[in-house]
């Protein structure tokens, strides 16, 4: 048996891609000399062979075909129990003909002569692949007549030894195939998988999903454990999973918070099993998150909540009962509009009898027809409650029907007696309305949509010179000129064309006494529950008083601007002389000023000797107030200007005329303390002395206010508002009291004595002017010692500018 060995060795180094059947048919074909050898898989859920491969030439392959008129591959032979058993027994088994070989699937001798004939084959050997009781296929060798028979304890040790063969391969592809399921499985699972080492936590593996709902990449979570990554809200929990897990080795949905790589929480069902990888124990972990489910079930409790309180408000509740039995139940709402415990039992019997005696007959009608001819009932009766309490209820009952027949009546019931009350009101109230109609001074009417009267006031049937009832059932045309019915019916069908009230004014000359009057008539398009248009309601109003009274206010108006354009002239030239005599008086102090401040100064450095201490003083205070007489003229001398001066318009650099200013203001040591941060900003058009001066007066004031912080800080930004740009100024200085807002941009208005900040109180108001000369304005938010925020706006419109 050295083949046989031969064989083994061969086997135990096939390649695991290779094809086995393949190559075992080779080596028996090369072993046993055959012409033909068949190959046939058993199928034990069907209980049959299927031919999946022949070793032959080809020439003896299309002769097969030929006399058998079919292709063997893929042929499926059904094979009985009594078969089965048979071949397991036998191992190997003589066959003469090609009848036996197949079961009898091809019983004629004729195809039996013809094939030995033309191929000289002569008789069938059949090996059963069996191994531990286990059939796994068969092979047919088909001999010619002058080739020996194989050796029979060959084919028996080649059968098991296949046998083995072909069950380690069956066995290998379930466990890829096993493998590959597993892997899409794994890969695929919208949840989350992780398998992780028990001993230190570190994780193992996980599926495509973990980094798409953690955020972590593999490079973050690989080698590192769940702890490590902050995946657990609560660590506690996962020594309490592993616990569970060591002690069952199952766990199924247990409810946890988990973490992802941003931080966010989400709820999440985590489900683990013990497993072995390697002789190591693993856990293998499935999370699925849960956060919009517990979300949604929350929205739903909220929701039943919310459905439980409409019940109530709307008092309305739901109830059903067995057509058979009549028993049933409803809601605690029903029960409450009952007066009733809401845990008594109910039938319909004892709801029938809360109804007053003269509506039972209705509603055990509608009862008996939902139950018998599947009809529903919607009706609206009056009950008294257990507690006497007359109340107006409204009940609907819908039949059930499974199989064409009435299995349950479904309802509800609601109080209405709010509603049936307020319906006697509205009653009342139309007789009311009625009444008062008749009682106004306007003329009222109502007509259908095609013009036709339906009812009208008193007032209205002296305009026609006719009662109501001659008037209604009648159009226009009955009563008035053509012409003036036409603009009548014009009006009419324009309201309701728009679907809204229309005004019109009508002059009208009345039938009953030939008098006239202008009326203001509103015509309004009247429409029903569902929306659709009935007619139009009319409303005609005598305004000929007031027509002639609005005329004498026209021509009072007409006056009165007159008057207020005569004065606004005077006020302008007043204005004028006023900024001129400002200025004057400003230039002329000058002068005198100077000599009080020269003739000081003189004492002070020629005299000082002869001064005593007091002198000195007063004369310090002289030239600090001559200083400070000056800075204020000169403040005067600009806010005067800004009144008198041109606008030269032309497109300004923000940016530019902002670090210009910050420059002029500070010194280098200034500008290494101070935080001074401005975004990019827009050009503008505006005036650039002016400009200049608003920004000079607001950064100023920022440095000044700022610097007893120990971190001056001062920001510009802006933002666009629709046709204008806001541009704000903001420091952290001293601030102010809001309450004295609106006097900031007045004229020497302070809000700090020259002890604490020198100034003359000109600033703003200058800085007011030149954006109101901008067709601006300005504002200003503070809050003591916490800085203040200056706001102007500013057109976003600027200059086209050519370069030649």
């Amino acid at each position: 048996m050295q083949s046989i060995t031969d064989l083994a060795f061969q086997l135990a180094g096939l390649p695991s891609n290779a094809n086995l059947t393949e190559f075992l048919l080779k080596q028996l074909k090369e072993y046993t000399g055959a012409s033909l050898i068949v190959y046939s898989d058993y199928n034990s859920d069907n209980k049959s062979l299927i031919i999946n491969h022949i070793e032959a030439n080809q020439t003896i392959i299309e002769l097969t075909y030929n006399i058998l008129g079919k292709r063997l591959l893929n042929t499926v032979i059904p094979i009985s129990e009594t078969i089965r058993l048979q071949m397991m027994d036998d191992i190997v088994g003589l066959r003469n003909s090609i009848t036996d070989v197949t079961f009898g699937m091809f019983p004629y001798q004729t195809l039996d002569n013809a094939i030995k004939y033309l191929t000289g084959i002569d008789r069938y050997f059949g090996i059963a692949f069996v191994t531990s009781g286990e059939l796994f296929g068969t092979a047919v060798i088909a001999m010619k007549a002058n080739q020996p028979d194989p050796d029979r304890d060959f084919l028996i040790s080649f059968s098991h030894l296949a046998a083995i063969s072909l069950r380690r391969k069956k066995a290998e592809d379930k466990l890829y195939e096993s493998e590959i399921k597993f892997e899409k499985v794994f890969r695929s699972s919208p949840d989350v998988i992780i398998i992780s080492a028990v001993k230190n936590g570190k994780i193992i593996e996980v599926n495509d999903n973990f980094s798409i709902q953690t955020g972590y990449s593999r490079e973050e979570y690989i080698g590192k454990s769940s702890l490590e990554l902050n995946l657990w809200v609560n660590p506690i929990e996962r020594n309490q999973y592993i616990n569970l897990l060591k002690d069952q080795k199952k766990i199924e949905n247990l409810e946890i918070d988990f973490c992802k790589k941003s931080g966010e929480i989400r709820h999440a069902l985590l489900s683990g099993e013990i497993i072995e990888l390697h002789n190591e124990t693993h856990t293998i972990s499935i999370i699925r998150d849960i956060t919009e489910q517990k979300k949604a079930l929350q929205e739903l409790k909220i929701k039943d909540t919310l459905l439980e309180l409409t019940n109530h408000m709307a008092k309305v509740g739901g109830w059903e009962f067995d057509p058979k039995t009549k028993q049933g139940t409803w809601t605690n709402e029903v029960a409450l509009i009952h007066e009733l415990e809401s845990s008594l039992l109910t039938n319909v019997a004892l709801g029938i009898s809360f109804y007053h005696e003269k509506y039972r007959e209705l509603i055990e009608k509608a009862i008996d027809e939902a139950i018998t001819k599947q009809k529903p009932y919607d009706l609206e009766l009056e009950m008294t409650t257990k507690n006497n309490t007359s109340k107006w209820v409204r009940t609907m009952g819908m039949p059930i029907i499974e199989d064409g027949k009435v299995v349950k009546i479904r309802g509800i019931f609601q109080d209405i007696t709010f509603r049936k009350l307020s319906e006697l009101k509205i009653e009342n109230e139309r007789a009311r309305l009625r009444t008062l109609i008749e009682t106004i001074p306007d003329l009222v009417w109502l007509k259908d949509t095609e013009g036709i009267y339906l009812t009208c006031n008193r007032k209205f049937e002296r305009f026609f010179g006719a009662k109501e009832h001659e008037i209604i059932g009648k159009t226009d045309y009955d009563f008035v000129s053509k012409e003036l019915a036409d603009s009548f019916r014009m009006n009419d069908r324009e309201a309701q064309k728009a679907g809204k009230p229309k005004i019109n004014l009508e002059w009208v000359t009345f039938s009953d006494d030939g008098h006239q009057e202008l009326l203001e008539t509103i015509k309004t398009p009247m429409f029903d529950s569902e929306n659709k248009l009935i007619g139009i309601l009319g409303v005609a109003r005598n305004i000929t008083e007031l027509h002639q009274s609005q005329e004498e206010i026209k021509q009072l108006h007409a006056n009165l601007e007159r008057r207020v354009e005569e004065r606004t002239t005077e006020l302008l030239v007043a204005n004028k002389e006023l900024e001129a005599f400002a200025y004057t008086v400003s230039h002329d102090l000058r002068a005198p000023l100077r000599a009080i401040a020269g003739f000081t100064q003189i004492l002070t450095e020629d005299f000082a000797k002869d001064l005593p201490d007091e002198g000195k003083h007063i004369c310090s205070v002289i030239i600090e107030n001559t200083q400070r007489m000056g800075h204020l003229i000169d403040d005067l001398l600009a806010f005067s200007r800004v009144g008198r001066s041109d606008l030269n318009l032309s497109n300004i650099d923000s940016n530019r005329i902002i670090n210009i200013v910050y420059q002029e203001l500070t010194t280098p040591e200034q500008r290494e303390k101070i935080i001074f941060i401005v975004d990019p900003l827009p050009t503008v058009l505006a005036d650039n002395a002016m400009i200049k001066q608003v920004w000079f007066n607001l950064i100023s004031n920022a440095i000044k206010f700022s610097s007893k912080c120990s971190n001056p800080e001062i920001k510009i930004w802006c933002y666009t508002k629709d046709t204008r740009t806001i541009f704000t100024i903001k420091d952290n200085g001293s601030g102010f009291g809001m309450k004295y807002a609106n006097k900031l941009f007045g004229v020497f208005q302070r809000f700090h004595s020259n002890k604490e900040y020198e100034g003359t109180g000109v600033g703003l108001a200058i800085v007011q002017r030149i954006i109101q000369r901008h067709g601006g304005t300005i504002w200003a938010e503070a809050e003591i010692n916490n800085g203040a925020q200056f706001y102007f706006t500013l057109s976003n419109e600027v200059k086209n500018e050519i370069n030649s």
